[in-house]
């Protein structure tokens, strides 16, 4: 197009300057990102946080663990959690706690990824012992090919007993646990929406009797209709029913009470039955909640169409960093299992960011 005026002319040419002005920008900050990828991330605060602080989990020496690979009709692109010699519901019958425990695990996709397994039990995390190797830790971190499985055989603490009730054995595998919610863009959205799988299981020392557990039960909730399970820094849900996953790091101070708001209910198909229990978990360890390990939710209307939500207080690390957060939520704690209440639990996951 051509202007037939000295004004025209001026314009063209601004507009040519400012063009130049931005492609100098856009090219020197992809130089700085070239030479400098994702070493640290700035906070709200304006300072630099590296990422790689001192807690990053790292892959542990897996060679103790013989992988083998799975028939083609299995691949289903999935990865799955199992006990070798579990029931269909869930039960385990064991003498006593230190019986060893087979956990089957199995990557039916086609990449290789990185695992974290990790124990609770009776709600409270413990560390374990894998036989055959000198390993005693509360997680195992290890790497599984695509189309591979293996065979994790364990052994819980000598100090835990069978008492005279049923117990539970929550075993939780998460997903690439070095990378952080919100801070990696390439992983971000899958860990946000598929953080791992989490199966809450029976252990039978030939008692029949539900699990009995010292609960301060929290009264403070509300009535709410929606489903799902969702943990988030608002107190109030956004509206339309709808629940929020967190895109960006939750930016808190250092060694503060921080309050976070829970909103639980099941969909049409899992009845959450008369109670349920959330496990948080800061840095891949568990964490107090209001100062208990667990928190312990009534649901005594007993309607799967109305769900609760309150609030809770965790206390954010002294160090600044990233860290990741994870709630797992589990349905009738103290029940039997059955087939309408063994499932894989539903997981929250995102990042904190201590920024001073």
């Amino acid at each position: 197009m051509f202007f037939d005026n000295q004004k025209g002319r001026k314009a063209i040419i601004a507009s040519l300057a400012m063009c130049v002005i931005v492609f100098l920008l856009i090219g020197y900050f992809s130089l700085q990102n070239t030479l400098n990828p994702r070493m640290t991330v700035t906070a709200q605060a304006g300072q630099q946080i590296p990422l790689n602080q001192n807690r990053i989990v790292s892959l542990m020496d897996d060679s103790a663990l013989e992988p083998f690979p799975m028939l083609k009709e299995d691949l289903d692109g999935s990865l799955w959690l199992g006990l070798l010699d579990g029931e269909w519901n869930g039960d385990i019958t064991l003498d006593t706690p230190q019986d060893e425990i087979v956990i089957t695990v199995a990557n039916a996709s086609q990449k290789r990824t990185n695992l974290m397994l990790k124990v609770f039990y009776n709600y409270e995390e413990v560390a374990f012992h894998v036989v055959g190797t000198d390993i005693i830790d509360t997680e195992l971190l290890f790497a599984l090919d695509g189309a591979y499985k293996v065979d994790i055989p364990l052994q819980l603490p000598e100090h835990l007993t069978a008492g005279e009730t049923i117990s539970k054995l929550t075993v939780c595998l998460f997903f690439e646990p070095k990378h952080f919610v919100g801070s990696d863009e390439a992983i971000s959205d899958d860990l946000r929406f598929s953080s791992g799988i989490a199966l809450n299981f029976e252990i039978n020392y030939g008692f029949g009797n539900d699990l009995s557990l010292n609960t301060d039960r929290f009264e403070d909730f509300y009535e709410s209709e929606f489903g799902g399970f969702a943990i988030h820094p608002d107190p109030q849900l956004p509206g339309g029913g709808a629940l929020r996953f967190l895109s960006n790091p939750l930016v808190v101070g250092s060694d503060e009470e921080l309050h976070l708001s829970f909103f639980a209910n099941a969909d049409k198909d899992v009845d959450l039955g008369e109670s349920y229990i959330i496990i948080s978990m800061l840095d891949w360890h568990q964490i107090a909640m209001d100062g208990n390990p667990y928190l312990w939710v009534n649901f005594p209307n007993g309607c799967i169409e109305i769900g609760q939500h309150g609030q809770f207080s965790i206390m954010t690390p002294a160090e600044p960093g990233f860290y990741e957060y994870v709630g797992l939520l589990i349905p009738q704690p103290t029940r039997l299992n059955s087939e309408q209440n063994f499932f894989p639990l539903e997981i929250v996951r995102f990042t904190i960011e201590v920024a001073n």
